[in-house]
């Protein structure tokens, strides 16, 4: 999908494919942000000492709710057009498009790579490449954090089905996000579902806690972390 062209219209096509669920963009937008902070204070990370890299950074929805938290936050994206938008919607951060393969980093340079509803749009045969370049980029002790949706949510398929540049997804069931993260050699897996909706986690207190291992909500959250040795 070339994001190009979607650069000035994506939140509105996506309000537009997301109407049924009575909720703005922002509302899912706030619970992929909230699930990815949530992942740094159970492993008792200070983000505030911790460089940040995301993959897939589009317009920059996602750095504008992140970035604040980071001691520096970077954003790549193989669309050109979405580049200078970030960059004037998140001051604060670096943004800069690349060629959608080798991330424009030298090997062990972040603290955590994260990529936020993006392999669904990369073709199959290149999820373990990216995945594994992510993996690069990342100092030794590091995480590599993806979200998606989760296929098995009816509304989240139904939301994929109506959304314009959603037309080439290929949705990533749990299970193969997390023989993908062991097959790259990622270690210390952990797993969550979120968007139970109308919820966010914090909305529902320990309820959430629970449901955050049912494998029903409309998108999930898969981390692991870059060992050093033989593993890596």
């Amino acid at each position: 999908m070339d994001f190009d062209q979607y650069s000035t219209t994506y939140e509105r096509e996506v309000e537009r494919a997301i109407g049924f669920a009575g909720r703005e963009h922002g509302f899912f937008l706030d619970a992929k942000a909230e699930a990815i902070s949530g992942l740094c204070r159970r492993r008792g990370l200070d983000t505030a000492a911790m460089d940040a890299l995301d993959v897939g950074c589009g317009v920059g929805l996602m750095a504008s709710r992140l970035a604040p938290g980071f001691r520096a936050y970077h954003g790549v994206d193989p669309s050109e057009e979405s580049i200078p938008r970030a960059r004037m919607s998140v001051p604060q951060a670096r943004f800069d498009a690349y060629d959608g393969r080798r991330l424009p980093f030298g090997d062990d340079r972040f603290d955590l790579a994260m990529a936020t509803l993006v392999f669904h749009h990369v073709p199959p045969a290149q999820w373990a490449e990216l995945l594994t370049e992510m993996k690069r980029v990342v100092r030794p002790g590091g995480l590599v954090v993806l979200v998606e949706h989760n296929p098995w949510n009816p509304l989240t398929r139904l939301a994929v089905r109506q959304c314009e540049f959603d037309r080439d997804a290929v949705l990533m069931p749990l299970r193969r996000t997390r023989r993908l993260f062991l097959d790259t050699g990622l270690r210390g897996l952990e797993r969550r579902f979120f968007l139970f909706l109308p919820w966010r986690l914090s909305d529902a207190g320990a309820v959430a806690w629970v449901l955050a291992g049912v494998p029903f909500g409309a998108q999930y959250l898969v981390a692991g972390s870059k060992v050093s040795g033989p593993a890596q």
